[in-house]
């Protein structure tokens, strides 16, 4: 199980995202998703490697920084495009990975208690 963030991860999302790198849903932000989950996560039993991937992929398939429905639904499908050659997540967290990505916009309060990390860490 890869639990970092490879150069050659960095490298696809560079090429992959469509936005602003160092706008407001690039880089900066996912890097204060990545801190606020692994704070939340010292209070809860959570994966913290679906915190970490949730971080960087969660709006790495955004077409633009307003309104983007499906934004969520198409990161859920890229994760389990990518994941055999980046991520090498188990069945189990890929789906809750999934299912973060899918939900992390719609302002869900319950499921999960990792998914839930990963969207309250995108909130704040």
């Amino acid at each position: 199980m890869n639990t970092c963030i490879t150069q050659e991860f960095i490298k696809f999302a560079r090429g992959h995202f469509r936005l602003d790198w160092d706008g407001i849903h690039g880089a900066p932000h996912w890097s204060r998703v990545r801190y606020n989950a692994l704070l939340l996560a010292d209070h809860y039993d959570v994966d913290r490697v679906v915190l970490q991937w949730f971080a960087f992929t969660h709006d790495l398939d955004r077409k633009d920084d307003n309104e983007d429905p499906g934004h969520g639904a198409r990161a859920a499908e890229l994760v389990a495009f990518i994941n055999d050659k980046y991520m090498g997540l188990s069945i189990e967290q890929l789906a809750l990975l999934q299912t973060a990505c899918r939900g992390h916009s719609d302002g869900g309060l319950i499921s999960d208690r990792t998914v839930m990390v990963c969207w309250d860490a995108d909130r704040l």
